[in-house]
């Protein structure tokens, strides 16, 4: 009996360090994307793209006047080859603030970028029946940019489902919105068997905050937009954005996203590596359901 429980005690005294361990990469992975500039951004992206050993290519478009002119980059991998595309896409800039600084743009979004970068290694290793595409948008922030100029790049003909990551640093509860017809009906699909089998805490929302879904919606391509929140947060934001008026919250109550985001505190210490990991398990896990039912 005392040696059971001496084993015990090793192991219960090993979990916590073994949790961190396998949670390092992320705090490790977003501090590289804090920088002054996006186009710093950028830069660290491809190079954390590069040292997971993953060819990537440039997509260049022209400034606008919603850029002030500035080109933006897009960045891509490509995975296998096959005849359907299934994209993973998440933005990399962050927001400016008025006196030019940028915010550290952790949770919005480098969280879902480290993410991908990570899902895009992952699916690397393994045989895909279509071919996976995971792009990292540019100028997001500036109207969705990036996303709008890569989809007129490509024969969107050849997508059968994009997922988007957006705002995935915190919280326990996947949140996910932009199904918008019955075109859409494999990613609905897939998301429902995912949540279901993997006993993850899922929340579908008819209306859901705008994000590069909707670049790919007006282009006609099955998409569905993919968050993380706390529970309660969850609920808070569904009602809001579904119910309006009618939501029955207190007056005053606002989800924490709502004054995070887009402000100085989204930095590092907003960050629950678990909630990362999350989205991490969900990227994976719906490109491999996808696979399997495109190829039926």
């Amino acid at each position: 009996m005392l040696r059971l429980l001496i084993a015990v005690a090793v192991l219960l005294a090993a979990a916590p360090a073994a949790t961190a361990r396998q949670t390092d990469w992320v705090r490790t992975d977003l501090q590289r994307l804090v920088q002054p500039t996006n186009a710093a951004r950028f830069e660290a992206l491809q190079k954390l793209v590069a040292e997971r050993g993953l060819k990537a290519e440039v997509h260049e478009f022209p400034g606008s006047p919603q850029s002030g002119g500035v080109p933006g980059r897009n960045l891509m991998i490509t995975i296998g080859d096959g005849p359907k595309d299934i994209v993973l896409g998440a933005h990399f800039d962050a927001e400016k603030l008025q006196d030019g600084r940028l915010v550290e743009g952790v949770v919005d979004n480098g969280a879902s970028v480290v993410a991908l970068v990570r899902a895009a290694e992952a699916l690397s290793a393994r045989t895909n029946r279509h071919r996976i595409v995971v792009v990292f948008f540019d100028q997001e922030e500036l109207g969705l940019l990036g996303s709008k100029a890569w989809l007129k790049s490509v024969d969107t003909r050849r997508i059968a489902a994009a997922l988007n990551f957006d705002v995935v640093g915190y919280g326990d509860t996947v949140i996910y919105g932009g199904l918008k017809d019955d075109a859409a009906n494999n990613v609905r699909s897939a998301m429902l068997g995912v949540c279901a089998r993997k006993l993850r805490d899922c929340l579908r929302f008819p209306a859901y905050p705008p994000s590069d879904d909707l670049s790919f919606a007006a282009a006609g391509v099955p998409v569905v937009s993919i968050g993380v929140q706390p529970a309660a947060d969850a609920h808070q934001m569904w009602l809001l954005m579904n119910r309006g008026k009618q939501s029955g919250l207190a007056e005053g109550v606002m989800p924490r996203v709502f004054s995070l985001i887009h402000t100085p505190a989204d930095k590092m210490s907003a960050i629950e590596p678990s909630a990362v990991e999350l989205a991490f398990e969900m990227a994976v896990d719906l490109v491999i359901e996808l696979d399997e039912r495109l190829g039926r």
